[in-house]
């Protein structure tokens, strides 16, 4: 529970209270937090907070940065540095690049806060209570711009409701919880980050809003991935070539709505991040796959984790000198700026209903005309042109359907349909990419017979994995088929 105090306010004797036996009043603390933002407070409108604290005893100073959730409702990841407050560490500038991009982190405010507690004791010593009254004085540069008190109750249950009812008889009041860096950054702190979700757009609304919609939920997935993947978390960078595929899918499936010349442009970067974070995620499934698909050999694989291990380091470390470099940053810049204002056609100005399943058509018969020249005879990279049409029209079905209205259902069951046919085309080509990587490196090294055999063992494997997936493609591609499936955008 939280109360705003006057300065005057003074603590009543809350000894007396049912249950409390005994109070201690603890030592005062001090200490100092600067706060770091853009000036434009990027960092804080994204939900990422910097700050350098200073305790005027204890603990030693240091710099903490809260990163985003990525999910709503998810966890933050809250991380510490050591380093001077002259300087902002150079792994934090790089895990905020993709909420400050191309504006510089300085310092924005300083919070003095000094702290008084008091514990509150049961007959049995153990703890009823306990009170925090934090006096925070504001600071810009030299001058203290602003002060203010407040005071935090944390109780059992049994016991709050009497703590609550002596403070607010003393002039406490019970007051909405107001995070530190608010009051230190000021109210545009909760203003509304570069990216954002434009809401519900209706099947009489112009193309261009679905189209600020696909872009925005990809640029916004892309800009929360960026830390994670940095920190060199696999799933982030997963997520990171998703929202770039996304991003490449949505500006093809839209191309007759955008200027080609400016689409074509973000086309062309979006490839070159793609690349970068393709080489990590595929070595990142293949060391993960492995482990499935023979983990009774492991130790006689060493050979091949060692060299794919090897690789991984040096893709993770060209992905970082991407992901830190100044094509980046602008790249960041022009993503923010396309799912704001893109730049559309004539043709946008349509109502969604008319102009949207008409994409999907043209997507739609590139996947079939495609996927019916497949058979036994059809070459490795014959079904993986199939396997990226299958996915760009599932990506394209899904951008638009949320602007169907009474069509989404159908769009994403449509779209659930093609999915299933990219799983199983996915499933054969993830097993020719193993058999064909644990091939070249097994034809590399120079390693006892066991190593060879076990490597013989997972090419094997690998190949009955994509043969079974092959068996399956001609059921899964017939349910896709279906009239009832594509009849909403004919």
């Amino acid at each position: 529970m939280k109360f705003a105090l006057h300065p005057s306010f003074v603590l009543p004797d809350l000894s007396g209270l049912n249950g409390v036996a005994g109070v201690e009043e603890l030592p005062i603390q001090e200490s100092a937090s600067t706060y770091f933002d853009t000036r434009d407070l990027r960092l804080a409108r994204s939900g990422a907070i910097l700050r350098f604290t200073e305790p005027l005893s204890g603990d030693p100073p240091a710099w903490r940065l809260s990163l985003p959730e990525i999910e709503e409702g998810g966890p933050k990841d809250k991380l510490r540095f050591e380093g001077r407050r002259d300087e902002i560490p150079m792994e934090v500038r790089e895990l905020t690049t993709a909420f400050a991009r191309t504006e510089e982190v300085s310092e924005k405010s300083v919070l003095h806060t000094r702290r008084r507690r008091w514990v509150f004791r049961s007959v049995g010593d153990s703890e009823v209570a306990e009170i925090v009254d934090d006096e925070v004085s504001i600071l810009e540069g030299q001058a203290v711009i602003a002060r203010y008190r407040e005071m935090y109750v944390s109780s059992k249950r049994s016991h709050l409701r009497s703590f609550v009812d002596a403070l607010r008889s003393a002039g406490a009041a019970v007051t909405e919880p107001l995070p530190k860096y608010v009051r230190a950054l000021g109210p545009q702190a909760t203003a509304a980050p570069d990216v954002l979700d434009p809401g519900a757009v209706k099947p009489s609304d112009p193309a261009h809003l679905a189209i600020e919609k696909a872009l925005s939920n990809g640029v916004a997935r892309l800009l929360l991935n960026d830390p994670g993947a940095r920190l060199e978390d696999p799933e982030a960078v997963h997520q990171m070539r998703v929202a770039t595929r996304r991003l490449r899918s949505g500006l093809r499936t839209f191309a007759p709505l955008l200027h080609s010349g400016w689409s074509d442009a973000l086309g062309i970067e979006l490839r070159w991040l793609a690349d970068a974070l393709g080489r990590v995620r595929d070595l990142n499934v293949f060391d993960e796959r492995l482990a499935h698909t023979a983990p009774e050999l492991v130790g006689d694989l060493d050979p091949l984790l060692g060299e794919v291990r090897r690789r991984l380091a040096i893709a993770t470390n060209e992905l970082r000198g991407v992901l830190n470099s100044r094509r980046y940053r602008k790249l960041l810049e022009q993503l923010v700026d396309a799912a704001r204002h893109p730049q559309t056609t004539d043709q946008a100005t349509q109502p969604c209903s008319a102009s949207l399943p008409r994409l999907i058509s043209t997507r739609w018969k590139k996947l079939r005309k495609g996927a019916l020249t497949l058979d036994e005879r059809s070459s490795a990279s014959d079904w993986h042109r199939v396997r990226i049409e299958a996915k760009r029209t599932r990506y394209a079905a899904e951008a638009v359907a949320p602007s169907l209205g009474k069509l989404s259902n159908a769009a994403n069951r449509f779209a659930k349909k093609v999915e299933q046919l990219q799983e199983v085309l996915g499933q054969q080509q993830d097993a020719l990419a193993a058999g064909h990587l644990t091939r070249e490196i097994a034809l590399q090294r120079e390693g006892k017979e066991a190593f060879h055999l076990a490597a013989g063992i997972v090419i094997a494997r690998e190949e009955q994995a994509a043969s079974r997936a092959m068996a399956s493609f001609d059921r899964v591609w017939k349910a896709v088929d279906k009239n009832k499936f594509h009849s909403w955008f004919r």
